[in-house]
């Protein structure tokens, strides 16, 4: 009697290695996109809150001189996220007919971490 073997197709311990090698790949990869999830949100709320402070700063910069104060308000933008506006003025700063304006955007994370956003300009008295 003549046995006949196929060398034709897997064995079921190499299918099983690939498949716990494809499973392991797997949930790398899953693991990845969390990842780039969280960066990809983190950066779409820190753009807008560099949007936020950018818009507060050009509004200032086609204010009076005389009326631009400091001012703090709560912001919520089209990404549901809750901004707080800080506006600090220190006038005759750096010299006299200039004031610094720092406009600083806080928000908290799901995770529920602080982020700010900083920014800062000057503005002269016009003669």
């Amino acid at each position: 009697m003549r046995i006949i073997q196929s060398l034709r197709g897997f064995t079921l311990i190499e299918t099983l290695v690939a498949l716990t090698v494809f499973s392991i790949g797997m949930l790398g990869t899953a693991n990845l996109v969390g990842v780039l999830i969280h960066g990809s949100t983190l950066s779409h709320t820190r753009t807008t809150a560099t949007l936020l402070a950018q818009d507060t700063l050009e509004a200032l910069r086609n204010t009076a001189y005389t009326d631009i104060a400091s001012a703090e308000e709560t912001v919520v933008a089209a990404n549901a996220v809750r901004y707080t506006r800080t506006t600090t003025v220190r006038i005759e700063h750096p010299a006299a007919g200039m004031k610094t304006v720092d406009v600083t955007m806080h928000w908290y994370t799901r995770k529920h971490t602080q982020r700010t956003v900083m920014l800062t300009t000057i503005v002269t008295e016009t003669q």
